[in-house]
């Protein structure tokens, strides 16, 4: 059967004419994968919308959904560096409970450095900080102090279950009590485990391995399983059984199985529990982070980017496991939206795929939502940097594209200790060290800058973007990390100071040398440079064409260029006489290009 005719209804006076020249099948399945879409919610509007409910399951698709509700969650930094503390929330939205993993990653290699499974139950919010660990370390009566010191620990007072159990983290209630109240806290540190063994030559990185890295970074939240309420586990964690003081009995949920003692690197495996049947990941969790520094008065905060469409069963894996991730889910299939279109494509089978590991497609369908050739954003700063920019650029997924898995990465798929897998390139600045021998990286990534004053003058960068500009190429005309951290300044800034509005260590001072001498503010088109494409083929897109829209299907080439990237800005302001009160910091999202080439 084929829809042949036009459909018609006005909207504020517009005439908007979608002709239909599809199956009713293929119909379907754009739909059902774009459901989250704005264009989609177009199409519903103009009668549609019957078609979303005649669904049945098909493959998934890859997406980020721009309403904020997923089944993972990546949030774009942390951090505990001079003064800044990172406040964040996960909340589950449905009638179910969720087990879900949460991993913070180093900013240098994306390394794991600290991660355990969450018990929420439906509605429920789990909260935390990551704080840092002082000079003498963890206090409290658990047994890690003096251990971490100079690095940063994740700390909750939330009674949510987690595997481990909290009960075996730190017990660190007496620092954070308030006269006589005080609140069951515990902390557990962040480890470099992961990258001091291994993030050497044997993986091809030279990236520093010292606690530094844990300082700051990004952090991801991935669903793992469906806890339906009639189960015995969802009992054990629901927060409102009676006689239990609206808290979850996490010692019952950890009774099973009683060989078991909780520590903070047991494992656990609760893909089989007494009475209970777990079913896949269903989403509807959104979370937020805030950075806070009170010494100086100031915070800020962002969403955290929501995405759905991963093909996963209900597996659960133990906390220091380096599953789930974004390469270990059979969707070889992502969703782009774009100004103009929507675009399902294919990349199982892909021309590009030649060589590369069987689960490089996997890893292209979810970071091809984030693909960008260019950045753009503000800037503003004053020569006091009493006013000043920052930008965070994070590159999620880079690791799983850069990282040679020699040294026990799982989910790590670099060919070779010395070449990267599409889109990133394969130059000389690969695994380059600094001049200086001191901030080292795993592969670089070339770029170039332009900036625009207010008033359309530019200044295209003259061979060096970051200064000091007496330093190799790859030092001033790369990012060199997975989550890097720009600041913006006068000529006259030192450039190994942390950077103004975040107070990042190891920032990227983009300076007034390379800046249009006019004002101290403009904004900046950032652009990625010796980028490789990435072809998959079409399997259904959503394309407007003047004052209407085209459903099309077909398996047609589509070409991504550019490197996944989100970020903000951040900007910051203070009194120059240092009042408490007179300082602030704001961040908005930054601005990105894609390229998406349909032939």
């Amino acid at each position: 059967m084929f829809i042949k005719y036009p459909l018609y209804k006005k909207s504020k006076s517009l005439l908007v004419l979608v002709h239909l020249e599809k199956s009713c099948e293929e119909l379907h399945k754009i739909m059902k994968i774009h459901k989250f879409t704005k264009l989609v919610a177009a199409l519903a509007s103009v009668g549609l919308a019957g078609v979303v409910g005649a669904q049945t399951a098909q493959t998934a698709a890859i997406s980020v959904n721009p309403d904020g509700l997923g089944e993972a969650l990546i949030y774009p930094f942390y951090t505990v560096q001079n003064g800044n503390s990172t406040l964040l929330s996960i909340v589950n939205t449905t009638d179910a409970g969720k087990i879900i993993k949460i991993r913070f990653r180093d900013y240098a290699n994306s390394e794991d450095v600290r991660d355990f499974n969450i018990y929420m139950s439906a509605k429920d919010v789990w909260t935390a900080a990551v704080l840092p660990v002082g000079a003498s370390g963890m206090t409290g009566t658990g047994g890690f102090t003096g251990q971490g010191a100079g690095g940063a620990m994740v700390v909750t007072q939330d009674t949510t279950c987690t595997a481990p159990n909290k009960t075996a983290f730190q017990d660190v209630s007496s620092d954070f009590s308030t006269g006589s109240a005080t609140l069951a806290t515990y902390a557990v540190p962040f480890s470099k485990g992961d990258y001091q063994p291994n993030d050497d030559f044997t993986r091809g990185s030279q990236a520093t391995q010292t606690l530094e890295r844990v300082t700051r970074g990004y952090f991801e939240v991935i669903e793992q399983a469906t806890i339906p309420t009639n189960t015995t586990m969802y009992r054990r964690i629901d927060h409102r059984v009676a006689g239990q003081g609206g808290r979850p009995n996490c010692a019952g949920l950890h009774s099973f199985p009683s060989s078991s003692a909780p520590m903070v690197n047991t494992t656990y495996s609760y893909t089989v529990y007494e009475g209970t049947a777990l079913t896949a990941p269903s989403g509807g969790m959104f979370g937020s982070a805030v950075w806070l520094n009170v010494a100086n008065g100031t915070s800020n905060a962002t969403a955290a980017t929501a995405m759905n469409g991963f093909s996963r069963g209900q597996n659960v894996f133990n906390p220091g496991d380096q599953k789930p991730n974004f390469t270990d889910h059979s969707s070889s299939r992502t969703v782009v939206t774009m100004a103009d279109k929507v675009v399902v494509v294919e990349l199982a089978g892909s021309p590009t795929a030649v060589g590369q590991a069987g689960n490089v497609p996997f890893m292209w369908a979810a970071t091809a939502p984030f693909f960008a050739t260019n950045i753009y954003g503000e800037y503003a700063y004053s020569s006091d940097l009493a006013l000043t920019t920052d930008w965070v650029v994070t590159m999620p997924g880079k690791r799983h594209f850069v990282t040679f898995s020699n040294g026990g990465a799982l989910d790590a798929y670099a060919p070779t200790a010395t070449s990267t897998v599409p889109p990133f390139a394969n130059s000389s600045w690969w695994r380059t060290a600094a001049s200086a021998g001191t901030a080292r990286y795993t592969s670089p990534v070339e770029i170039a800058a332009v900036t625009y004053d207010r008033e359309e003058a530019s200044v295209t960068t003259p061979g060096c973007v970051f200064s000091p500009c007496d330093r190799l190429t790859v030092d001033t005309n790369s990012l060199p990390h997975e989550s890097n951290v720009i600041s913006f300044g006068p000529t006259s800034a030192t450039s190994g100071s942390p950077s103004g509005a975040m107070g990042a260590n190891n920032a990227l001072w983009l300076l007034g040398v390379i800046q249009t001498p006019f004002v101290g503010g403009g904004w900046l088109d950032l652009s990625f440079v010796g980028t490789r494409p990435v072809v998959g083929s079409s399997v259904a897109g959503v394309f407007l064409t003047g004052g209407g829209a085209t459903i099309g299907t077909g398996t047609n080439n589509v070409t991504f260029a550019g490197l996944p990237v989100i970020g903000f800005q951040a900007t910051g302001a203070k009194s120059i006489t240092g009042n408490f009160n007179s300082s602030y910091r704001h961040s908005s999202s930054l601005a990105t290009r894609k390229s998406v080439t349909v032939q």
